[in-house]
C-alpha cells in the first residue's frame, strides 16, 4: 500500500512520526503517529494517532513494543489530550490506558430500480484523476457533526489509493468511495465533496438496482433516513484521555470513522 501510494507522489513518512528501536542497523520494532482532527457532538478536537504497530517475530516477548509505547505516550503528553487507534487486538492497548468506543453503521432500504449511469470510476494510472482527486479532498466537506473526522486526506490516500472503489460523479463534482454487489447492496464508505448532496441525489447517478444501503459514517447529512446497528468487524476503535470532548453535546453519538480514514 505504501508503493502504490508513493507512485501517486503520497508519502506516508510525511505525516508519521516513527518510533523505532534499532539493533545492527536494522529497523525491529516500530509504532507511529500520526495527527487526526475529529469532530463529536460538534466539537472538534486534533487527536494523535497510533497506528503501524509491529515487532519481528524474533524479536518479540523483548519488551521493546512496551518501551516504545512508553516513549509515545510521554511525547504526545501536552501535545495531545486524547489518542486513538484502530485494531483487532484491544487487549495490547488495554494496559496503556486505551478504551473500546462502540461504533455503529446504518442501514436504509431504498429500493432504487437504476437508471442512467452517472458514475464512473477513477483511474489513478492517469493524471487528471489524480489531480481531480486532489482538488476535491483539499476543499472536502465533513460527512458528519456528530461523530466523525474533519478533512482527512493523507489515511483516504493511502487507504483508497488502488482507486479500486473510487467513483466520480460529474454531474455533482464528488468522489463516492463505494459499491453494489449483486444482491443490490450499496456499501458508502465515504463521500469526498465541497458540498455534500443528498443521498437521493447520488442514487438517481447509480446505473445499477440497489435494494438497500449500508453507510460506514453517520449519514445525518445526506438527508436520508437510515437505522444505526453496531458494527460487526473484528476491528475496533479505541481511545485515551478525554472522550467525547468536552463541550460536546449531550451523550457519547452514533456512528463510526469510516474505512477510508482508519489507519
Amino acid at each position: 500500500m505504501r508503493d502504490r501510494a508513493e507512485r501517486l507522489d503520497w508519502r506516508w513518512q510525511d505525516v508519521s512520526t516513527p518510533f523505532v528501536h534499532e539493533r545492527d542497523g536494522r529497523v525491529v520494532s516500530h509504532v507511529g503517529v500520526l495527527e487526526q482532527t475529529w469532530i463529536v457532538g460538534g466539537v472538534e478536537r486534533r487527536m494523535g494517532g497510533i497506528h503501524a504497530v509491529c515487532t519481528l517475530e524474533s524479536e518479540r516477548r523483548k519488551g521493546l513494543y512496551r518501551s516504545l509505547m512508553e516513549e509515545v505516550l510521554e511525547w504526545c503528553e501536552g501535545r495531545h489530550p486524547s489518542l486513538e487507534l484502530s485494531t483487532e487486538s484491544p487487549e495490547y492497548y488495554e494496559p496503556f490506558g486505551f478504551r473500546v468506543v462502540p461504533e455503529h453503521r446504518f442501514r436504509a432500504r431504498v429500493g432504487w430500480p437504476g437508471g442512467a449511469p452517472g458514475l464512473r470510476r477513477l483511474d489513478l494510472d492517469r493524471r487528471d484523476d489524480v489531480a481531480l482527486l486532489e482538488r476535491l479532498l483539499a476543499s472536502r466537506a465533513t460527512l458528519s457533526r456528530s461523530f466523525g473526522v474533519v478533512g482527512e486526506t493523507a489515511v483516504f490516500k493511502f487507504n483508497e489509493g488502488s482507486g479500486e472503489n473510487l467513483h466520480y460523479c460529474e454531474a455533482l463534482d464528488l468522489v463516492a468511495a463505494m459499491s453494489v454487489d449483486e444482491r443490490g447492496t450499496l456499501e458508502l464508505n465515504d463521500v469526498v465533496a465541497s458540498e455534500l448532496p443528498s443521498f437521493q441525489s447520488l442514487l438517481e447517478h447509480v446505473g445499477t438496482p440497489v435494494r438497500e444501503a449500508i453507510f460506514y459514517f453517520n449519514p445525518e447529512r445526506l438527508d436520508v433516513f437510515a437505522v444505526p446497528e453496531p458494527t460487526r468487524s473484528g476491528e475496533v476503535l479505541m481511545v485515551r484521555g478525554e472522550f467525547p470532548f468536552p463541550g460536546a453535546d449531550g451523550p457519547p453519538p452514533l456512528g463510526m470513522i469510516p474505512p477510508s480514514s482508519r489507519h
